[in-house]
């Protein structure tokens, strides 16, 4: 009596499953199908001893999930809004069936960059809007399957803020003894040196006072130089701030030697 079996074969012909003579019917399991023949003819093929082969083709088309994304060539360190070459690159190895997308997400999940045909992707320093430095940007491979994702913190620098110069009155200061004090905040990385000079008089130490940094000096009418120019800004040892400049000059209200500034 004549036999008869049913063949699963993959594009190459290889059988990769078989069905007993006493079988009507045989499945093809989505898990025996190789990625490289994803979407492409699977044969299912009758075999009798009494007649010729008889086939049926199927196209599986599998959803296979895409390789964990990885960071590559990200600066760890603070880096300049203004330098056009830092980026840091969001990479996979397998953007999965069918191809994930793969994008770059803001702190606030907007969408800063996307490529649906790449396995990497860069993130420009320059793309990274300075209120969102020190958080969080997600590089995400979009898939069917689910998503994957890895996380990048950049960290641009921002320059301090301009100097305030304390210990005047108005436009004067109506005193024999004067403590002017220079206050400089703000900055990403903070403030790290004050550089408060005046004609005859160096620079001091500089004092922390919470989150920003303060230097003082202390003029004595008696021995003050008329018109003396102090200067001061501050440096986050990236970008400087804004000079502020105060001239004292030394004069006589009620028969006492005084210091003012303009």
């Amino acid at each position: 009596m004549p036999s008869s079996r049913l063949l699963w074969k993959d594009p190459s012909k290889k059988t990769v499953e078989h069905g007993q003579v006493s079988e009507t019917s045989l499945q093809l399991p989505f898990s025996r199908i190789e990625a490289k023949y994803n979407g492409m003819t699977y044969t299912c093929e009758l075999v009798d001893e009494s007649i010729s082969p008889t086939f049926i083709t199927y196209t599986p088309k599998v959803a296979m999930p895409p390789s964990q994304p990885a960071l590559k060539d990200c600066p760890l360190d603070y880096i300049p809004p203004t330098d056009k070459y830092a980026h840091c690159t969001c990479m996979t190895t397998d953007r999965g069936v069918p191809a994930a997308l793969l994008l770059w997400e803001d702190p606030e999940q907007t969408m800063v960059k996307f490529t649906n045909e790449e396995k990497s992707l860069g993130l420009p320093f320059t793309s990274v809007e300075e209120h969102f430095s020190g958080r969080a940007y997600r590089c995400v491979l979009r898939h069917i399957t689910g998503d994957l994702m890895v996380s990048y913190t950049p960290l641009l620098v921002v320059k301090p803020e301009s100097p305030v110069v304390e210990g005047l009155k108005g436009q004067y200061v109506i005193n024999e003894l004067v403590s002017l004090k220079c206050t400089v905040k703000g900055g990403v990385p903070g403030t790290q040196k004050i550089f408060f000079n005046c004609d005859n008089h160096s620079d001091r130490p500089d004092e922390i006072e919470g989150s920003q940094l303060t230097s003082s000096l202390l003029f004595n009418a008696m021995i003050t130089d008329n018109h003396t120019q102090c200067d001061c800004y501050g440096t986050n040892d990236y970008f400087l701030s804004s000079m502020l400049s105060v001239i004292l000059h030394v004069g006589w209200t009620d028969g006492k030697l005084i210091i003012y500034a303009f």
